[in-house]
């Protein structure tokens, strides 16, 4: 069948058309998604439960007939459970691919370039992506899982155990734990070619020198392979032994040998464990949050976000998420019992899966970077689009670009350090409070500023110090005689007394004084050469 542009639609494309455009056809389709692929739906959390539940039930009759006969009841609940598994395996079969969009496509394609439509390509298209589907390790397995519903055939019940290995697909840490071994495959391949060196020798060596002494077992080379695979293994049934000296010597290295090999096995295990950890408390923290509880999102977890989660409430601390790529952080944040996801911050798709669909009361974008920041609440600002979100401001220079990519309120370490001088004014607490704040950000410091006579300052009139290229906040001033205020340690009663603040007011330098400034240190440190010196 075939068309150019400008002829009569094929059949074939105006049934793809017709089904393209029926709302009921569709809304099975998206429900058989939800039920059996989207990771995020609520409905395929019940149905993989309610699978495993069958895959366990059936293995259990299974093991239960073994030398007895069953009622009647247990062998129609295997057939049901069996009818479940090849409902799943069609639907799962009928969504590997779509017919009706291969159609459109290949129809829309040769409109476009004016070739005649195939109904061929169209059609190979599909049967690729089907064959691919059952091909596949897990859709094997499905159809194994399946088979062995015709009874008659006694040697296929075996094949029953398979269901056992459907719980791949259903148990997301049993995934995790396939995911290791596909990765480290490099180093389980060299461990099995060095165990098989070792247990060909070792059986060849000991077949030479056991075969035919008095009182040998070792009647033929299986005996001899099934001696070494016992040996290397550290088991050592003890129903085959060498009766030689030489037998001994070699039964003794395959013994270390064996005990090398089960320690680098289990070195690579462990090591592929360890990296797939914050995946795991990722995946169990992400089913948590998805429960329908209202949560905070923490995105950075540094010093700045840890201060602010202390002030929260109790209450308000049960329902914080916190989410980081920074193991040392996840494990700070798990140690104090938050909710901590692994995060990627660059990968939208990394952000979408762990938090589309929670509900969320608030965001606080957190991270030491402004591009980054953006990022993330160009990302969330999509999903969350009544949700208030604020953002950290590392450069004053970002503050418009974080609100155009939807931040609620941006909040910057030196406008928050400002606040809290101003609100425990005259308490030494603040500036250490001040000090730990600024010292996530390294870049950043509280400095004091004297005011020499004859210097540019002298008589400069000023509010935030924002003057060339440097951006400085003004915070306060210590007038002249008042003593001497430390900006990194507790100060004397009667400077700390006398310190008044001035954030965002203008003022007029005076030879004598002190300023009490917040900005980058490298800012600071220009603005002292050219103004202060």
């Amino acid at each position: 069948m075939s068309a150019t542009t400008g002829q009569a639609v094929p059949r074939l494309v105006q049934w793809a058309s017709r089904l393209d455009r029926s709302q009921r056809y569709r809304s099975l389709r998206r429900w058989a998604e939800r039920l059996l692929i989207d990771p995020h739906s609520t409905y395929r959390r019940w149905v993989d439960g309610l699978l495993i539940a069958l895959v366990l039930l059936t293995v259990a009759i299974f093991i239960a007939e073994v030398g007895r006969p069953l009622p009647q009841w247990a062998y129609d609940l295997e057939l049901a459970a069996t009818g479940v598994f090849v409902v799943e395996y069609l639907a799962r079969f009928w969504l590997a691919s779509s017919v009706r969009e291969a159609i459109l496509e290949e129809y829309e394609s040769s409109e476009f370039s004016g070739r005649p439509f195939s109904s061929r390509r169209a059609l190979a298209r599909v049967a690729r992506e089907k064959w691919q589907f059952m091909i596949h390790p897990m859709s094997i397995i499905d159809l194994l899982a399946i088979v062995p519903s015709y009874r008659p055939l006694r040697l296929l019940r075996f094949f029953l155990l398979f269901r056992l290995l459907k719980l791949f697909r259903y148990v997301s840490t049993v995934n995790t734990f396939a995911r290791v071994l596909v990765e480290k495959r490099f180093e389980l391949a060299v461990l099995l070619a060095f165990n098989l060196f070792v247990i060909t020798s070792g059986a060849v060596a000991i077949f030479i020198f056991e075969y035919g002494a008095p009182g040998s077992e070792f009647h033929s080379l299986w005996d001899a392979y099934y001696w070494a695979i016992v040996t290397v293994s550290t088991v050592g049934y003890g129903d085959v032994t060498p009766h030689t000296d030489a037998g001994r010597v070699i039964a003794i290295g395959l013994i270390l040998s064996g005990i090398g090999s089960i320690s680098f096995l289990t070195s690579i295990l462990v090591s592929g464990f360890g990296q797939k950890l914050d995946d795991l408390m990722t995946q169990r923290g992400i089913q948590h949050i998805r429960k329908g509880d209202e949560w905070i999102v923490v995105m950075g977890y540094g010093r700045t976000a840890q201060a602010m989660v202390r002030d929260l409430s109790a209450r308000a601390r049960r329902r914080l998420v916190v989410c980081d790529g920074n193991p040392g952080a996840l494990q700070r944040a798990r140690a104090e019992g938050f909710v901590a996801l692994a995060l990627d911050f660059r990968e939208a798709s990394a952000l979408r899966s762990a938090l589309f669909g929670i509900r969320a009361r608030a965001i606080l974008v957190l991270t030491d970077d402004d591009v980054t920041n953006t990022f993330v609440v160009l990302n969330l600002r999509q999903w969350f689009a009544q949700v208030p979100i604020f953002a950290r401001l590392n450069d004053s220079e970002n503050r418009g670009k974080l609100l155009r990519a939807g931040a609620t309120r941006v909040v910057s370490l030196v406008d928050a350090a400002a606040e809290i001088i101003a609100e425990f004014s005259g308490q030494p607490v603040a500036f250490q409070a001040v000090s730990d704040l600024l010292s996530e950000a390294s870049e950043y410091e509280l400095d004091l500023i004297p005011v020499h006579e004859g210097s540019r300052l002298d008589g400069l009139e000023l509010a935030d110090l924002s003057h060339g290229s440097c951006r400085i906040q003004l915070v306060g001033l210590v007038p002249p005689g008042q003593g001497q205020l430390t900006a990194f340690a507790e100060p004397s009663p009667q400077a700390s007394a006398s310190l008044q603040l001035l954030v965002g007011q203008p003022h007029r330098c005076v030879a004598g004084e002190q300023l009490l400034v917040l900005g980058r240190r490298e800012e600071i440190r220009r603005f002292k050469e050219e103004y202060a010196l």
